[in-house]
């Protein structure tokens, strides 16, 4: 063979996959070759919803579909390549779709698509004029299962919640590492998701990532009962421990608001306070200190020297994320 018949072949091949693949699932790739106007709307709502069933199937029919993509870049320069394009162009067209998804995954959006049932089910109770505060066991969990029974596309509702999910873990860890646990539990639920896929399980995977949704936004809420400022919590949480009283809590309370402005000052005060060991040192030092002194740290009988090193590092670390992806931004 040529290296126009032999390119064109693999072209045709790797078009064959994905048309396979979606024949399998259930949906003809010449519906949207042929369909125009909400027809082709529908159609490409039908084959998305097939493809998010679960990691799987996405993942499989986004590797398909790039393959297409660079053998049809690599035919570009042969006229035949006219007989494949409205194939191409197809499969195209769902994989930008499903693209855009992720770039767009919006928690309103989602709420939205579900009869805006979200507003409805949840009471934000208002405490000042400013703050907001999030009461999980306000949230009407039956109503949000008895919409989503109704949606004509579960599975890639879904998927979308799991987007806007992972995308709000990312920043909430970034701001505060302490929450470790909602990344464990939505890994988890994941997991589970994907083991099998029947009506039962894509519901009750809704309802579970519903609930962590809400604990989630409850969790960015808590700074208002202890009276702290959305960037004193996390040092809150960094420096707390169970076996506290509320005079002892209290005490945190007011460490961790002066250990914020401290540590902001020096890294207003020295540029770069990160990129030099002696520099480092010398914030490592004075997070320790501040910790350990009688006026201004944590409760010598509750903190040992172990553990107030301990602190020391995870106050440290934290601001030393922070410092690096502001960078990197």
């Amino acid at each position: 063979m040529n290296p126009e018949e032999k390119l064109l072949a693999e072209l045709s091949d790797a078009i064959g996959i994905v048309r396979e693949e979606l024949t399998k699932e259930g949906f003809d790739l010449a519906r949207l070759k042929t369909a125009s106007g909400f027809e082709k709307l529908k159609s490409l709502m039908d084959v998305k919803e097939l493809i998010n069933a679960n990691d799987e199937t996405r993942k499989r029919f986004e590797i398909s579909a790039r393959a297409v993509f660079r053998k049809y870049k690599s035919c570009l320069t042969f006229q035949t390549v006219e007989d494949f394009k409205a194939d191409y162009q197809a499969i195209r067209f769902i994989y930008a779709s499903l693209e855009e998804d992720k770039q767009k995954a919006d928690t309103t959006a989602i709420i939205q698509r579900l009869n805006e049932i979200v507003s409805e089910a949840i009471d934000i109770q208002t405490d000042g004029e400013d703050d907001r505060v999030f009461d999980i066991s306000k949230v009407n969990f039956e109503v949000l299962r008895k919409e989503f029974a109704k949606s004509d596309r579960k599975a890639s509702d879904v998927q979308d919640l799991r987007t806007v999910i992972q995308k709000r873990l990312e920043k909430m860890l970034l701001e505060n590492p302490s929450l470790g646990d909602f990344q464990d539990r939505f890994d988890e639920i994941v997991v589970e998701y994907n083991k099998e896929k029947d009506r039962n399980t894509i519901e009750a995977t809704f309802e579970a990532l519903m609930r962590l949704t809400a604990e989630m936004e409850e969790e960015a809420q808590s700074h208002v009962a202890l009276g702290l400022t959305p960037e004193q919590k996390p040092i809150f949480d960094l420096l707390t421990q169970d076996d506290l009283s509320k005079e002892e809590i209290k005490q945190i309370k007011a460490v961790s608001v002066g250990l914020l402005q401290a540590v902001r000052k020096r890294i207003e005060e020295v540029q770069d306070v990160f990129s030099k060991q002696s520099t480092r040192d010398g914030l490592h030092q004075e997070i320790y200190d501040l910790l350990y002194d009688e006026r201004t740290g944590l409760p010598a009988s509750k903190y040992d020297n172990a553990a107030l090193a301990e602190r020391t590092a995870l106050v440290f670390n934290f601001f030393e994320r922070r410092a690096q992806h502001a960078m990197a931004a």
